[in-house]
């Protein structure tokens, strides 16, 4: 049996029942503040790329203040008075999690902002705990550190790895090394094994007459230890369940009473749910759990080897075995969260585990320590820590990143179904393995079938820009616009990327660029890193506004009206005046037509441009209009609108004008309906029996992960879809 211990079945039933409740009961969390004045307590100070997140405590409950600025005199701690503003409820696109579940898992009860730095103060006051003051030296301390030894000291000592630079922490991802900066059960083992036999072997020299055997002292020692350690990074909640497992593991020691590993996994997962229920929705817990089982299991395997005798070699093995339970079992988790996951984390964390168990782990806390001594020693080796960490990096190491071959979901469940497959069949239960292989053949078809055969279009939802992926059949991929950067929000690198790899979209025929602005083109950098891009389109402009944008990419421009063909659909291109001073109005807009179904995308095009459009004679009667500049007032020209025959309205915008109130109201008289990214999340649109289905994003973020399955829902039971007719030939 799997289940050995009634322990193990009652946190797998709890773990099950809140799953069920916060799928399907419980309401979601939609408490944004609007226009109000709030104060309270800092908890919390997440710095990222000149801006800061604050977690506080105040009378609505605790929450987070977005502010687009560094605010140096907000620390842990301290107390606040703000005027906040409301926030946006976040992006929604295909296989993410809502911000009101992030939020509920981390127990916040609502996200506001904070525009300006005027308007928020932050003060001291008495009432102020120890533990926070500790926190506020420590992040008064980091900021006087280069970036690199900032960002390390941050992530190992604070459990914050925001100011971390980004290309060191892609490159950790790419190496599978990454939860090398994650606070978790690997940092509190570590300190906690430390001070265990440390203070074990003074015990016994110091009072070596005394009755008490030296492993209760120790272990009460250590786990004090990893408690502070826990407590002041912040703590996150893989470093809760590591401290609460370091609890049960020391009454275990303390009481002489044999516990297995399982069944003080299952007592830390059993006693978290039930002080935190929340927790059951965090990633991070999810993670942490996971990788925790993986070790076990990794573990157990080793055990059952023919072992050598050299004790090195023994160790090596060990090692990667339990490195690799931990990547197999987090596997399906990061590939549904990220998109990829790296395959030779266990070579890697092999190799890398004694520089960061004996040198940076170790010597970020004697930074910590020292900088309440002598800063000007605790800064010098902070610094050179960094120095070590960035050649650790640059080392050339090997690294393999999957990506799924197509969507996620349906991957997962192949992978899922052929592992549990080839347990039963080395179990020599052959039934049930004949079952799970045949079960994982019709997982696998029914990928490649939306891969190669099944056509779809994705808006995606990336604020106040434009990104839409047209997927046809024989796996050819099509992407209108990239995105939008906004500073060091790169939404290319942040949605469009990941969404493409979930989708298992491997490469892109043709990108078709609108036009040179930050909310089309701003992603486009991030892109081309990414996925393999065949031809860039887009219209004649001046090469000093693609230099402002910092682009300078190499593309195929549009001077004349063209026609692409591509599978069995067509694309007409309809370029604009060249080297205008007016890119918006100018951008290079499309038709699409794919068996019966028109889109229309004008990028950013005015009622001057549909106009001109109208006379020349480029009108062709479109199923879906991608409304001009996001829904802005100045896209309308009346004859256009109506000579297009459209049948539903969608718009790419966030914002309280985008689509403006006028257009709303021009949808109304022609009683077209209008889907808003800001509203629907992921826009999707399927063909189906002489008609097409539109389909949003949100009901599939409602009860069981129904997104496992995507697209068969909501292609086969149209959940979340409305369905209407193509035009008449």
């Amino acid at each position: 049996m799997i289940i050995k211990s009634p322990l193990q079945a009652a946190a797998l039933g709890l773990s099950l029942g809140l799953l069920f409740y916060f799928w399907w009961v419980s309401p979601s969390l939609h408490n944004y503040l609007g226009e109000t004045l709030v104060e309270g307590q800092i908890l919390n100070v997440s710095p990222y790329a000149g801006r800061t997140i604050l977690e506080v405590k105040t009378f609505y409950g605790k929450g987070i203040l977005f502010m687009p600025f560094e605010a140096w005199k907000c620390l842990p701690g301290r107390f606040f008075k703000a005027r906040t503003f409301p926030t946006s409820s976040g992006y929604l696109n295909l296989f993410d999690t809502p911000r009101e579940r992030h939020l509920l898992a981390r127990g916040l009860f609502f996200a506001a902002r904070v525009k300006r730095i005027e308007d928020i103060s932050c003060f001291d006051t008495h009432r102020s705990s120890v533990l926070l003051d500790f926190r506020a030296h420590l992040f008064d301390f980091a900021r006087r550190l280069s970036p690199l030894a900032q960002g390390l000291f941050s992530a190992l000592v604070l459990g914050e790895k925001g100011p971390l630079p980004e290309e060191f922490k892609e490159t950790l991802k790419a190496q599978g090394l990454y939860h090398f900066l994650a606070v978790s059960g690997f940092h509190l083992g570590l300190i906690y094994g430390m001070i265990y036999f440390a203070f074990r072997r003074l015990w016994v020299r110091i009072f070596p007459s005394q009755g008490i055997p030296a492993q209760i002292p120790a272990a009460f020692f250590a786990l004090w230890g990893a408690a502070f350690y826990a407590l002041l990074s912040g703590p996150s909640p893989s470093a809760q369940r590591a401290l609460i497992m370091l609890l049960l593991f020391t009454l275990s020691r303390v009481l002489f009473l044999r516990t297995s590993g399982f069944d003080l996994l299952a007592g830390t997962v059993f006693t978290i749910l039930i002080l935190s229920p929340e927790s059951i929705l965090d990633l991070s817990f999810r993670l942490s759990v996971a990788a925790v089982l993986g070790i076990l299991v990794g573990h157990r395997l080793y055990r059952k080897l023919s072992l050598p005798p050299n004790r090195f070699v023994r160790y090596l093995l060990g090692s990667f075995f339990v490195s690799l339970g931990a990547s197999l079992a987090t596997l399906p988790l990061l590939l549904f969260a990220f998109g990829e996951a790296p395959l030779l984390s266990p070579l890697n964390t092999l190799i890398l585990s004694p520089f960061w168990c004996l040198i940076l782990i170790p010597g970020e806390m004697v930074v910590a320590g020292l900088s309440f001594l002598s800063e000007d020693l605790a800064h010098e080796l902070a610094e050179f820590l960094g120095g070590l960490f960035e050649r650790a990096v640059h080392l050339p190491l090997p690294n393999l990143v999957l990506t799924p071959p197509y969507p996620v979901g349906l991957f997962i469940l192949t992978s899922f179904s052929l592992a549990l497959g080839i347990h039963f069949g080395l179990r020599k239960r052959y039934k049930p393995a004949l079952i799970l292989v045949s079960v994982t053949a019709l997982f696998l078809f029914s990928g490649l079938f939306v891969r190669y055969a099944l056509f779809y279009s994705v808006v995606l939802d990336i604020g106040r820009g434009n990104a839409i992926l047209v997927h046809l059949p024989g796996d050819r991929n099509l992407l209108f616009d990239a995105g939008a950067r906004y500073g060091s929000a790169d939404l290319g690198k942040r949605i469009l990327v990941p969404t493409l790899r979930k989708l298992g979209i491997g490469h892109l025929d043709f990108v078709i660029i609108s036009h040179p602005d930050l909310d089309h083109t701003g992603g486009l950098p991030a892109l081309l890193e990414s996925v393999p891009v065949t031809r860039i389109l887009s219209g004649k402009f001046r090469r000093e506004d693609w230099q402002k944008l910092g682009l300078s990419p190499p593309l195929d421009e549009v001077v004349r009206p063209e026609v692409l063909k591509v599978s069995s659909a067509e694309i007409f291109l309809f370029s604009g005046t060249p080297e205008s001073r007016n890119t918006n109005r100018e951008s290079l807009m499309a038709y699409l037509e794919y068996e019966g179904l028109t889109v229309f995308f004008p990028g950013d095009a005015d009622g001057k441009r549909l106009a001109r459009l109208f006379r020349f004679g480029g009108t062709i009667p479109a199923e879906i209009f991608i409304l001009p500049h996001h829904g802005a007032r100045n896209g309308y020209f009346a004859p256009f609108w109506q000579a297009i025959d459209f049948r539903v309205a969608v718009a790419s915008a966030r914002g309280p004008r985008h689509p403006h109130p006028s257009v709303l109201k021009i949808l109304k008289l022609y009683h077209r309906p209008l889907y808003v990214t800001a509203q629907e999340g992921t826009i999707t649109v399927f063909l189906k029996r002489n008609g097409f289905l539109v389909c949003s994003a949100r009901p599939l973020k409602k009860g069981l992960p129904l997104e496992l399955i995507w697209p068969y829902i909501p292609y086969l039971n149209e959940q979340g879809c409305q369905r209407y007719e193509l035009h008449a030939l």
